[in-house]
Parts: C-alpha cells; structure tokens; sequence
C-alpha cells in the first residue's frame, strides 16, 4: 500500500509513504485478567470486543485467563497478549514478555484505576516505553476533565476503521474523559500515537520493540475512565487494534527508511533468496540463526518503493521510504546549531565558529 502525503514543499520524493500490512489466517489472542476466577465481575470492555470477534471470524480465538497462565510456558502459541487491569506486573514475567516482544509478537497494556504506578514504570522501562508521571481526574466520577483529540490520518489500524476519501476531513464526537494516567514518551522511543488527549497526553501510544509490538494506554476499558466504551470509535478502533498486534510476527507493518541496511529475520531453511526492487533482482547476503535466516543488503542504489523477498516458501513485502530527516528543511536559529549540525554529520576534529552578524 501507498498513503499519499501532502507535505506543502518542493521536495516530492517524500510525498508517497511506502508500507506493506500482512494480516495472517488465524490469530489466538491471550486476554490476561487480574483474577480468572472473578472475571465476571471484571467490568472491562476488552471481553465484549474480543468475543464478538471471535463469533463474526471464525479464525479469530482469544483465551481468557489469569496471571497463573505465565507458568505455563506457552506464550509462543498466542499471537498476542493482552494485559488487562492488573494492579501490578509481576516481576517474574518481565523477561518472558520482553523476550516475547521481541521476537516478534504484540503485547498490549491496559492499566488498573487501583494499579500500581511505580510497578508499571518497572514494566515500561524493560522496553524503553516511557514513564506514568502521576493522572488526571478521578476515577468514576464521571465529571469531564478533557476530551480525545481529533484521530490523526495515516496510520493503517485508523485507516481501516474509516470509510472516506482522502479529501473528506475525519470527523467524530469526542468522548470525554474523567480519569486517566499521564503517560510520557521518551525521546528515544521509536513508535506512533494513536490517541491524545485535548491536554495533549498520550492516550493509546504503539512501540515498537524488537521485531514485535508494544501498545500501552493510559485508559482502562471500562465506562469509569471514559465514555469512549459506549462511543461508535471505541469497538472498532480496539479491535483493529488487536488485529494488527496480532499480526506483527508475520509482518504487521513492514517499512524502512534509504540509507539503512535492509535486514530481514524469515522463518525459512531455503537460502537461495532473490530481493527485488523497482524490478531489478539482487541477491543478499543470507546468514543462518536459531533455525531461520537473516536477509541482508546494503541497498545504497535504491530508490522509494517496496523490496520483494522471495524464495520458493515465502513472498512478501516490505516499504522503502526516504527518511523524514531528508526532508526537514527547518531553518538554524543560532550560530550552535550550525556546530552541532557540523559535529555530529562530519565528525570533524576541528571545527571553527564564524559569526553571522
């Protein structure tokens, strides 16, 4: 797929975002609740999403269970986890989820209106997804303290929930919120916001992490943080939210910018590989690692569009986009930004300030 972008310059190698979203035949989802035995009284909304998906798809399938369900070792059978309302994140299954992530899976997080702040930054700092610095409102009062941002365009799990043109403006009722954790994003964290605040708080922020996913929000899925459970966005959004965490071991969204190495992990023993782009064929360099390939290519000579990977078992993929920093064309403001500018790009040793007065 490629999204049309208006970027208001005379640069035009940007105005196209290259990205390939493969959704496989089956998903099993793993919806973990503070206590299994209790979940009836569990008032979230994630359990009504993930059972009419599962009644409208039959190959679609969610397991619900409790904390005790990490003793059992069989995460790598789910496509992804969901981590609903736990007042805390056990310590002891920080690595495995790590581990889980990164191998290309997707976990989403939902907090608890009781959890544990201090527990959850723990949790987020194994993934360098930032930090909870405190909330807003109260919980279950029902009194709005702000309201959802207006949805922004371009991502491919919003793309799918609406049905309009591209010249049509994105338009919804707000919903409204009454308690919700200030969630930071780090500098250093490379991934999207899906839902803000009208106080410009992350709401629902995908990571990414590894060749997997991480999507942490800062609402819960119950009427008490939000009338967004009873909203038209609300099922829609979750679920293909879902979807698309569900979808990242087989690719979910696969993109890269120019200038980097490609480098592809394929589950495959056939080493005669092909990659081809704007229909001129190379061959990689192709190393084998814990039973599946490493596909590499320095790709210097290529130019926006998609790679084809293919061998006789596998066929697929992956945007190649020229990197937003191509395209920064922001002025400097201070003579320093120019040194930084020359310092970092040039690694010069010796560099000599003029002014510009």
């Amino acid at each position: 797929k490629v999204r049309p972008l208006s970027r208001g310059d005379e640069f035009s190698a940007d105005n196209e975002y290259h990205f390939s979203v493969f959704i496989p035949e089956s998903r099993r989802v793993l919806w973990v609740v503070e206590d299994e035995a209790a979940s009836e009284q569990f008032s979230s909304y994630t359990g009504l999403i993930l059972q009419a998906a599962q009644e409208s798809d039959a190959q679609f399938d969610y397991t619900r269970a409790g904390l005790e369900v990490f003793s059992s070792g069989s995460l790598d059978s789910y496509d992804a986890i969901i981590l609903d309302g736990l007042n805390s994140v056990p310590e002891f299954i920080h690595s495995d989820l790590l581990r889980y992530v990164q191998s290309g899976k997707g976990l989403l997080f939902f907090p608890s209106e009781n959890g544990n702040i201090n527990n959850y930054n723990d949790f987020l700092r194994q993934f360098n997804a930032g930090r909870i610095a405190g909330f807003r409102g109260v919980y279950a009062s029902f009194n709005s303290i702000a309201s959802i941002n207006q949805l922004p365009e371009g991502h491919p799990i919003l793309n799918a929930v609406f049905d309009k043109s591209d010249e049509e403006e994105l338009r919804i009722n707000a919903p409204k919120l009454y308690y919700y954790l200030r969630y930071q994003i780090t500098s250093s964290s490379n991934g999207l916001g899906l839902l803000e605040s009208s106080l410009n708080d992350a709401l629902l922020y995908e990571h990414d992490f590894g060749e997997g996913k991480l999507f942490v929000s800062s609402l819960g899925n119950d009427p008490g943080w939000s009338d967004l459970p009873v909203n038209p966005l609300f099922a829609p959004l979750y679920y293909r939210t879902i979807l698309f965490a569900s979808s990242s071991e087989d690719g979910g969204i696969k993109s890269q910018d120019l200038g980097e190495v490609f480098q592809k992990r394929i589950q495959s023993q056939n080493r005669e590989i092909e990659l081809t782009i704007n229909n001129e064929v190379v061959r990689p360099e192709v190393i084998p690692q814990n039973g599946a390939l490493i596909v590499q290519y320095a790709g210097q000579e290529w130019k926006p569009g998609w790679v084809q990977i293919n061998n006789e078992e596998i066929d697929e993929y992956i945007g190649i986009n020229v990197p937003v920093a191509e395209s920064d064309f922001s002025l400097f403001e201070e003579n320093q930004d120019m040194v930084s500018f020359f310092e970092e790009s040039l690694q010069a040793n010796y560099i000599h300030t003029y002014s510009l007065n």
